[in-house]
């Protein structure tokens, strides 16, 4: 993916004060961090293992994610998973997510049809701990990230919370061409990990860094509008309430069947209702 000068220019802002986070304290023990959950996804998620992955192993692997943060107890999100999947398809479609031969759009395309509860962030931050080199990680950061840097003019679909696995692809190719630019920095050695690094040292610093002005959020950024959907649908269903179809209440993914703020809001007090029962 071919970069404008002006985008360029942007990445390259940053280049010296993240390298000053690589080389510090702070930076040291992210990289341990990773490499630790890089060898443990080496491990686990190995063709040979993941084939027979016990529930405890992928609690290990799951609870470790940073999109499964919000939970506090893990072993209730996995095992909510695996009762919504079945730990035998958990472990068919993880094994062709990650290590099948079929194009990787056709993978993660797959993925989201048949698997429940595990959403664009965790399925590609796993993809990205098990393939560094070829994917990235579609999370809120990063994309956020992108519109800071200009980019979103390159790749609106920065703007959405869903993708499709033609469009994971082409956002690695954009994650690609940043790191290509780094290089020239003298930031060599980067994976695609290494570029989740700086675009969340960007989206820190934003504002920080001389000539660099944050980029102003525009309208129709609603990365939060349809993750915070998911999530709550999610905690409901958990939580006694009945599953609501995504084509009743709220419709299709098309903005204007989306909820509103309002009904939003009117499922977040149902919730916080009922979990003070």
């Amino acid at each position: 993916m071919k970069l404008e000068e002006s985008h360029r220019q942007a990445i390259t802002r940053y280049a010296p004060s993240f390298r000053q986070y690589l080389q510090g304290p702070d930076g040291q023990r992210d990289q341990q961090e990773r490499d630790k959950r890089v060898e443990l996804y080496r491990q686990l998620l190995a063709p040979e293992n993941l084939r027979a992955i016990s529930e405890p192993e992928l609690s290990q692997v799951i609870g470790s994610l940073w999109a499964s943060a919000l939970w506090g107890n893990k072993a209730y999100l996995v095992g909510k998973i695996v009762q919504d999947n079945s730990l035998e398809t958990l472990r068919e479609v993880l094994s062709d997510l990650l290590w099948g031969k079929a194009p990787l759009p056709d993978r993660f395309d797959a993925f989201g049809r048949r698997i429940k509860g595990l959403g664009p962030a965790s399925v590609t931050e796993l993809l990205a701990f098990v393939h560094p080199e070829e994917c990235g990680l579609w999370n809120d950061k990063a994309r956020k990230a992108l519109v800071i840097l200009g980019l979103d003019a390159v790749f609106p679909k920065v703007k959405k919370y869903h993708l499709t696995g033609t469009e994971y692809v082409a956002f690695n190719d954009l994650l690609k061409a940043i790191r290509d630019v780094l290089t020239a920095q003298g930031l060599t050695g980067l994976d695609l990990l290494g570029v989740d690094f700086f675009l969340f040292h960007v989206w820190e610093t934003q504002g920080q860094v001389v000539s660099v002005t944050p980029a102003p959020e525009t309208a129709d950024y609603d990365f939060d509008h349809d993750e915070m959907v998911d999530k709550l649908v999610s905690i409901g269903q958990w939580m006694g309430f009945k599953a609501i179809p995504q084509n009743s209440l709220w419709g299709t993914r098309r903005r204007e069947c989306l909820p509103t703020a309002n009904q939003v809001l009117e499922l977040s007090l149902r919730l916080f209702r009922r979990a003070c029962v």
